[in-house]
This record gives structure tokens, C-alpha cells and sequence, in this order.
């Protein structure tokens, strides 16, 4: 009997043993730490192993921005498409954190050389695409395009989102949405030549077209013109580009959308127009134009 209790106590200080190197590891990996790192992967420590919050050592390594950390740990056969449950992020995903910058290239680069799944897709239904548009990451989104992300909301291709995830898609916003409402002209340009879809918007998400005429941004409307935006699409609400443009005071926008013939005597689920909402807000010279325009394409009757 007591050589039993021996047996089963020999057990449990091997359990605690390897459970405390597995955490030592993540540690390590997160401070970028790598002679510990290589001392507890020789010493046997589960290079998969989760700790607090889901974290394997390499989604915390890259997190963290650690390069030969990552290195290290993916020599050493770490999953690299391991998810910090119900959050589902990997470590592509947390190498593209939203505060991260265009200095982890370098590990973004090395996950997707050892194999990362560039679409996967956490459980708010982000991409890595959509988080490095919406930072403007410019170097990271072409990276990632080469690697073959889909650029397109596609749900057929999404194969392995969350229950979490599958619940929320429909809200989230496009790649191209992202960077617009991020204001970077090179990533929206970026993911046009990748063809994006320029019309496309999920759920309750304004399309990109009315997203920058509401910024003012002349550059990013005239982009998405030119890649055949539709100048009239209506959202939820009943609202046009040209709407929200003229409600905001924005006269270039106004002109540029005029232009590309937009309706400028469409009406929104309430009965307003382009040009009450510019009188309302007090915009005298989007009104003016406006009102010119509507002279010469009167409502039909």
C-alpha cells in the first residue's frame, strides 16, 4: 500500500512539476525570454500548454512581439493555430492586435511561413485582415493578401468559427469598411486592387461609400467611386451617401457624389432629403448646391 501511495504521490509532484514549466514557459515566452524558453522546451515543458486567459506560449511570444521566441517555440512543433478558447484568437490574431504597429511584420511573416490559417477568425468575428485594415496597417494587409486572406465576407469559407462568432458575423464590418472608417487611402486602395467587394456591408454596418462621405474624406469617396461604388445604395434607415454628406457640410463630398450621379432628390424612411438635411444642420453652400442640382433633375411627379 504505501508503495502505491509512493507511486501516486511520484504522479502528483510529476503533474505540479510539468504544470508549473508550463506556465514558467508561457512567462518566459511573453517577456521574449528565449534561453528560459529553450532551458524548459529541453527540460520537457508542453510547449501547447494554456494558461491564464487561453494563452499558449506562442500566442503570447507574438503577442508580445517576440521573433525568435516564436521561432523558437514553432521549431518546437507549437500549434500554431492554437485558440485562446471562447475568444478564439490565435496568434496571427494577437500578432495583429489592434495596438500593435507595422513592427510585427516580422512575426506575422513567420507564423504564416510555419502554416497559420490567414482566415481564421475569432469570436467576434474579426479576421486578421480586418483588424490590420482598420489600423492602416499597410505592409501587414499586403502581407496578408499575398497569404491569400479573403478579402470578401464569404460565410461558406468561414469553417471555423466559434458558436460565439457565428452569433455576431452578421454585425461586423468588412475589411474595406475597416479602412475606410480607418482613413487610410493605401489600405482602402489596397484592398479595391484585391477586389474587395466596394458595394458590401453585413448587418447593421453602413457601406463604405456612405462610411466616408460621413468622414469628409473626398480622396476615400472618389477611391470608391471609381471602383464602381453604387452612389445611390440606401442603408437600413433609408439613407444615401449624399444624405449623410450633406447632413455633415462636407461640399466636396456633395460635389463629387452629384457627379457620379447621385439622386438628389431620394428620401430617407422619414421623408428627408438631401437638402432638408443640409438646411436643418445650417450648411448654406451644400444647400445652394442642391438646390441647383434639383433644378436641373426635378423630382418626377
Amino acid at each position: 500500500m504505501a508503495g502505491v501511495v509512493l507511486v501516486l504521490m511520484a504522479f502528483g509532484f510529476a503533474g505540479i512539476l510539468a504544470h508549473a514549466q508550463s506556465d514558467d514557459l508561457i512567462a518566459a515566452a511573453g517577456r521574449g525570454d528565449l534561453p528560459v524558453v529553450d532551458a524548459l522546451l529541453a527540460a520537457g515543458a508542453d510547449v501547447n500548454a494554456k494558461g491564464d486567459g487561453g494563452f499558449t506560449a506562442l500566442i503570447s511570444a507574438s503577442r508580445n512581439n517576440h521573433l525568435q521566441v516564436v521561432r523558437a517555440l514553432l521549431a518546437a512543433k507549437a500549434d500554431v493555430d492554437a485558440t485562446r478558447l471562447l475568444a478564439g484568437r490565435t496568434a496571427l490574431l494577437e500578432a495583429i492586435h489592434y495596438d500593435q504597429g507595422e513592427d510585427h511584420l516580422p512575426v506575422v511573416r513567420a507564423l504564416l511561413a510555419a502554416g497559420a490559417n490567414v482566415n481564421a477568425i475569432d469570436g467576434t468575428g474579426a479576421t486578421a485582415l480586418m483588424e490590420a485594415a482598420s489600423d492602416g496597417h499597410l505592409a501587414i494587409v499586403q502581407t496578408l493578401l499575398a497569404a491569400h486572406a479573403i478579402v470578401n465576407i464569404a460565410p461558406a469559407a468561414w469553417q471555423r468559427r466559434t458558436a460565439v462568432a457565428a452569433l455576431q458575423y452578421s454585425r461586423g464590418p468588412t475589411a474595406l469598411t475597416a479602412a475606410v472608417i480607418s482613413g487610410n487611402a493605401r489600405v482602402v486602395q489596397a484592398l479595391l486592387a484585391a477586389n474587395a467587394d466596394v458595394n458590401a456591408r453585413t448587418g447593421d454596418e453602413y457601406a463604405a461609400l456612405t462610411l466616408a462621405s460621413a468622414s469628409g474624406r473626398t480622396d476615400l469617396v472618389r477611391l470608391l467611386l471609381s471602383a464602381n461604388a453604387n452612389a445611390n445604395a440606401r442603408e437600413n434607415d433609408g439613407k444615401t451617401a449624399l444624405m449623410v454628406a450633406s447632413a455633415n457640410g462636407h461640399l466636396k463630398v456633395v460635389q463629387a457624389l452629384l457627379a457620379a450621379k447621385a439622386d438628389v432628390n431620394a428620401k430617407q424612411d422619414d421623408g428627408s432629403t438631401a437638402l432638408t438635411l443640409a438646411l436643418q444642420s445650417h450648411h448654406r453652400e451644400v444647400a445652394e448646391l442642391l438646390t441647383s442640382a434639383i433644378a436641373a433633375f426635378p423630382a418626377e411627379k
